[in-house]
């Protein structure tokens, strides 16, 4: 065995070579114990102390939606909100930035005052839109991001020939709203997710790229 040690006249020495085999042994025992995930069976929770953990529980969700609703129903929740967009536009300006240094060019039309954004190039477009339906209330207020095949116009005057006006491809409607950190997100009505103006930002553009690659790339076959 690997933990054996030779005997010796010297006791002190024979002491130190019993206690390194023995740390190697206990070593060893924790290593193989870890590997075969033996852990320590803790009792059951009784009854009443399931209830007090879903007390508790219970208590802090109502605590959070407290919150949440009473920033979402103040001003304060109204100038995040459009804050939030402008911030989105200025994320998409910096982003085509370093898109044009790639030979991606881009169109753009906004609209600050009611904030709302397009972008387009070579057929494709998408839109980002925030309308209020009360001027200090975020009820009923939305957040449109919609895709297109074609070029978009924001006052739609734009003269298009029969069969080539803009089609939309996707909906998309987000819900301003607040994360259990107090993080601003947006809440998509479709799939129920929180998120960030940053990824909404980034999936509108990573599409457009690719609907713009697809289409060199098909024209040069």
């Amino acid at each position: 065995m690997p933990y054996n040690f030779p005997s010796s006249t010297n006791r002190a020495k024979e002491h130190k070579d019993f206690i390194n085999c023995f740390r190697l042994l206990l070593s060893d025992l924790e290593r193989d114990f870890e590997a075969l995930g033996i852990i320590e069976e803790l009792p059951e929770k009784s009854e009443f102390e399931k209830s007090l953990e879903q007390a508790d529980k219970l208590n802090e969700e109502l605590e959070f939606q407290q919150k949440r609703h009473a920033f979402l129903n103040s001003p304060d929740g109204v100038t995040a909100a459009k804050l939030d967009v402008l911030n989105m536009y200025a994320d998409i300006k910096e982003k085509i930035k370093k898109l044009q240094e790639k030979k991606f060019y881009f169109g753009f039309e906004e609209e600050t005052y009611n904030p709302s954004f397009i972008l387009k190039s070579e057929g494709f477009s998408f839109s980002i839109a925030w309308q209020l339906q009360y001027g200090n209330s975020l009820e009923g207020a939305t957040l449109f991001v919609r895709r297109w095949k074609g070029h978009l116009t924001k006052e739609g005057g734009a003269v298009y020939f029969h069969g080539e006006e803009p089609k939309m491809l996707a909906d998309n409607k987000y819900d301003f709203d607040r994360d259990r950190n107090g993080n601003i997100c947006w809440l998509n009505r479709a799939d129920k997710k929180q998120y960030t103006a940053e990824q909404i930002v980034d999936s509108c553009l990573h599409w457009i790229v690719e609907q713009v690659s697809k289409k060199r790339l098909d024209r040069n076959r």
